[in-house]
């Protein structure tokens, strides 16, 4: 049988087929009181907020000098919960790179990961600014998006908007005509889908290559394992 291409191929098939259907449930965040909330969103939800951030990746992508046959990394600086699922998956819409960076991890070892990665942008939460001072330096050495601020801009804009077929509509026109995609060589189901690093024998941090086609293998045999 044919296998998706891409990590992120079949969550935009999703959000085509099935607009309605829950994609995440999300325990993890707690409002002012301290008391656990739960946030459910279908895939139509998470294709809006995939597509605002990724369209905040494009333009700072777009304004740099990079070339072409080069990996773009970008890392992903945040807490676990819908909004890293959302930073990771506009990272890979826009076929480039992403580092997970737990915000939990002492700054020092982010600022490391985020300088030996070579990484060209970072994918942050507006309050992950603001809370660290070693952080913040870290985080400001390269471009950063907001995932909050990029999904807030676009809900503000767009808030009379119930299509649910926008976001697949969005998908299909970007990667078919964005010069970012346009201009850039074909990506490949071998090209590098995220880059993990481990604390490594010498405790220095090491990292991994995970390609795309490796990654789905993984994702379709675990599916058909508890399906």
């Amino acid at each position: 049988k044919t296998l998706p291409t891409f990590l992120h191929t079949p969550f935009w098939q999703r959000v085509k087929d099935s607009p309605n259907a829950v994609a995440v449930v999300d325990s993890s965040a707690a409002s002012t009181s301290n008391t656990p909330t739960t946030t459910r969103l279908t895939y139509s939800e998470m294709g809006t907020r995939v597509a605002a951030v990724a369209q905040h990746i494009l333009q700072h992508l777009s304004s740099m000098s990079l070339d072409p046959a080069s990996e773009v990394i970008v890392s992903v600086v945040m807490h676990k919960g819908w909004e890293q699922i959302v930073g990771a998956l506009a990272v890979l819409t826009c076929n480039a790179t992403y580092l997970p960076i737990d915000a939990k991890w002492p700054s020092k070892r982010a600022a490391q990961i985020i300088q030996a990665s070579g990484t060209c942008l970072v994918v942050t939460m507006s309050h992950l600014m603001e809370d660290d001072q070693v952080r913040t330096q870290a985080l400001s050495s390269v471009p950063v998006v907001l995932v909050d601020v990029a999904i807030a801009k676009h809900a503000a804009t767009n808030a009379a908007t119930t299509d649910t077929s926008l976001p697949s509509q969005w998908y299909t026109s970007t990667i078919n005509d964005h010069a970012w995609f346009t201009t850039r060589p074909t990506m490949l189901a071998r090209d590098m889908a995220y880059l993990i690093y481990t604390s490594g024998s010498t405790g220095t941090p090491k990292g991994v290559r995970c390609h795309h086609q490796g990654a789905m293998n993984t994702n379709i045999d675990l599916i058909e394992r508890f399906d």
